[in-house]
């Protein structure tokens, strides 16, 4: 692992939440992610840079056989557009997402630690393809990090 359980949270919970969008329509600004300067957008290429990660990392995480569950009901042209809406406005891009809050989404999902560490591993390993430096990788999952909380439930507490 490259990564420390909390830039592991961190970068799960972005592609958890941005992949596991259903067809809502709701327009809005995720309440927690803040938008980075503009030099992190430049490097993850910019919209065309933007767009390629989201489709190699919807590509991956509905194949990964850890990760393919949770979107077998999905839209996955829908939910690659809302991934690449919200990478573009967390890196500083100017862009405006368009979807459901990430609560919203991943709600009733059953989401566990272990689901949203596949998922950031699969991000990571879609970053590192695409020639993204692993410092800006790092920046990107610590402004992803907050959404964790949205994301993964609580598990559940066997009955007495």
């Amino acid at each position: 692992m490259r990564l420390t359980t909390l830039r592991f949270t961190t970068l799960t919970a972005l592609i958890l939440s941005a992949s596991m969008l259903t067809a809502h329509g709701q327009t809005q600004t995720p309440p927690d992610a803040v938008s980075a300067p503009a030099s992190l957008y430049d490097a993850f290429g910019q919209q065309e840079g933007i767009r390629r990660l989201a489709d190699n990392f919807v590509q991956r995480v509905s194949t990964d056989t850890r990760t393919a569950p949770f979107f077998k009901e999905s839209n996955l042209k829908r939910v690659r557009e809302k991934i690449a809406e919200q990478l573009c406005v967390v890196t500083g891009g100017g862009c405006v997402y368009t979807g459901d809050s990430m609560v919203e989404v991943h709600k009733g999902q059953g989401i566990q630690v272990a689901d949203f560490n596949a998922v950031v591993e699969i991000l990571q390993d879609a970053m590192t393809q695409q020639g993204i430096a692993f410092q800006d990788q790092n920046k990107l999952l610590a402004k992803l990090a907050p959404m964790y909380r949205d994301m993964v439930e609580s598990p559940k507490t066997p009955a007495r």
